[in-house]
């Protein structure tokens, strides 16, 4: 995984959106198996859900969903990092596009739940203004 996310910031369209395709499939591979050191990788995941295309997007919601899936530290990296603001703004601005939404709404479950600071996720969540 880590060899991959090198090439996320090569500038090349398709090279990024193959490298995350890659990714996700293996993301989905390693999920809830303890691999540590991701941290960096969620990091430039994040990151990409900035951009504006839908294919990133999606790829990249895949992966953070995989990876945050039964993975306490994962979850604490993704809310650390800002990842709750950036995955609201993000499902704000994509939620009429199936193929991205489920998997923030996926994501946004896993960073609520089963880890040790998901008291602050849930407060920063209930206070974002989105429920409003």
């Amino acid at each position: 995984m880590q060899a991959l996310a090198r090439h996320l910031d090569t500038g090349s369209q398709r090279v990024t959106e193959e490298v995350l395709y890659t990714m996700r499939n293996l993301s989905n591979a390693v999920k809830g198996t303890g691999v540590d050191n991701v941290d960096p990788i969620l990091t430039k995941l994040m990151d990409v859900l900035a951009r504006t295309n839908i294919n990133l997007i999606a790829c990249s919601v895949g992966c953070l969903s995989n990876l945050t899936c039964n993975n306490p530290n994962n979850k604490k990296t993704v809310f650390r990092a800002g990842g709750l603001d950036t995955l609201l703004r993000c499902l704000l601005q994509n939620q009429a596009i199936p193929s991205v939404a489920e998997p923030l709404l996926c994501t946004l479950r896993h960073i609520n739940y089963k880890h040790s600071e998901y008291e602050q996720t849930q407060h920063a969540f209930r206070t974002s203004g989105v429920l409003t």
